[in-house]
């Protein structure tokens, strides 16, 4: 019997990792209700380290199933807790709205996955179907249209960041196609015409036009693979290649890759698709596996070539993270913490400044908190730097409590009682503000990236404490 998440097993001394491979014992004898008190057993005990487990590890179809299990649970929650808010009188619809359709997409994952489960349970997921599009069997009508319901409706309500996620959960499943062509070439449009609603209000220069080019690359993307599955093969091909050899990225690089591979060009794909996984693209890496197979060579390429890659790739994401600097005043900020104790971001000034805005609700955000834990130990009695957390977004002080509680964190939270997500403009969580010793703004982050997430961070405090000694005469 597959072992989905087999690598735990390794470091089985510890009592969170022995709880998750328990866990994974428990789903793979289909005891799932077990397994998820054992992964929050574990959750609690390892926070972060858990969930980034099953991220990594699901390589087998029960992995998948049991990553579809929790995702969706969570996704239950939120509606129930959009439900909840809505009768103390606040406004969640746009909330309702999306966890409704994570739960109708991580439904469709868990029926993908028990169909190639049944088919062969010892191939890894993205190798039968890596020359595929779509990827995978067809859903059943009573998943599918669902699915395409909810993703419709968030698409009617919110735009910031929401678009490529939803449209590309419908390509993935091959659900109305003609669809998702038109509303990527919609999307594209809007983009290169710079219509408002489609960035974050808050970005600027080079961030902004960097976030502008990435999802203008995704809307190309979904619609090269739109035309595929519309049969329309001589379009879908101009358009791949254009896209992999003048944008590249983990996701304009990963379709290439799979492109170039359903076309016969495996080991032209090989090389492409192990960009794609050392841009942080992952989830590509078994197809880079299923493509170095077809090449005639053996699997272990994959990580030979991706030694070479990733420190050229690293470099690459070094010299642009930094961009231009936003030269912002920031807004007055005075939020008392768990405690009562309140804070003023003034007092700050002198210092390079951290802030962190998140919410209780937001997955990523609370997949972000153990680096940003390990942050603060590297900073720990640094005079010059200043760390801040915000709960925003309808995070109710119980619910931050609760996070707080969970996981043992000791690091101040302010809780946001009057409004400041919206006077830093905050329209997605988590966004992490760099401020340097003047008090001005001059890097803004939005999303979490795990790959190198503490060196990312530390090249922007780094480059605001050498600024303060800087001498800006000519």
């Amino acid at each position: 019997m597959v072992v989905a998440l087999a690598h735990i097993h390794e470091k089985a001394a510890h009592e969170g990792v022995s709880l998750m491979a328990d866990a994974a014992a428990d789903f793979e004898a289909l005891r799932l209700e077990r397994a998820m008190e054992r992964f929050d057993s574990a959750r609690a005990i390892q926070p972060g380290d858990a969930e980034a487990s099953v991220n990594r590890s699901c390589t087998g179809w029960r992995g998948h199933r049991f990553q579809a299990a929790l995702f969706r649970e969570e996704s239950l929650e939120a509606v129930e807790e959009a439900i909840r808010l809505a009768e103390e009188g606040r406004e969640t619809r746009d909330m309702m709205r999306r966890a409704v359709w994570q739960v109708q997409l991580y439904t469709a994952n868990d029926e993908r996955a028990r169909r190639f489960e049944a088919s062969d349970p010892l191939i890894a997921p993205g190798h039968d179907a890596a020359a595929a599009e779509p990827p995978g069997p067809p859903l059943p009508p009573e998943l599918a249209e669902p699915l395409f319901v909810s993703a419709m409706e968030v698409l009617r309500w919110h735009l910031h960041g929401t678009q490529l996620m939803v449209l590309e959960s419908l390509i993935r499943y091959g659900i109305r196609p003609e669809v998702v062509l038109e509303r990527a070439v919609e999307l594209e449009t809007a983009l290169r015409a710079n219509r408002p609603g489609y960035l974050f209000p808050g970005y600027q220069g080079d961030q902004r036009e960097a976030e502008r080019r990435q999802i203008m690359d995704g809307a190309r993307v979904l619609q090269a693979r739109a035309l595929t599955q519309l049969g329309r093969t001589e379009a879908a091909e101009e358009l791949f290649e254009e896209l992999g050899r003048g944008a590249p990225g983990r996701r304009t690089l990963g379709e290439f890759g799979r492109h170039l591979l359903r076309t016969g060009r495996a080991a032209e794909a090989l090389d492409v698709l192990v960009r794609a996984v050392a841009y942080g693209g992952s989830r590509y890496r078994g197809v880079a596996e299923y493509a170095a197979t077809a090449a005639g060579l053996p699997v272990d390429v994959v990580d030979e070539r991706l030694a070479v890659q990733r420190p050229l790739v690293q470099a690459e994401r070094e010299r642009k993270a930094l961009g231009d600097r936003l030269g912002l005043a920031a807004p007055e900020l005075a939020l008392p913490d768990q405690h009562g104790v309140e804070w003023r971001l003034g007092d700050l000034v002198g210092k390079v400044v951290v802030l962190k805005f998140w919410a209780t609700w937001c997955g990523p955000c609370l997949a972000e908190f153990p680096h940003f834990v390990k942050l603060l130990e590297k900073y720990e009695g640094d005079e010059e730097v200043a760390f801040l957390t915000v709960a925003s977004a309808g995070s109710a002080p119980e619910a931050v409590d609760e996070v707080r509680s969970e996981n043992g964190y000791t690091f101040p939270v302010l809780i946001d009682t009057r409004g400041s997500a919206l006077d830093f403009e905050i329209l997605g969580y988590p966004t992490t503000i760099y401020l340097d010793p003047e008090g001005l703004i001059q890097f803004r982050r939005t999303g979490f990236d795990e790959a190198g997430y503490e060196r990312q961070t530390s090249i922007h405090i780094d480059a605001l404490r050498r600024s303060r000694t800087e001498d800006p005469s000519p």
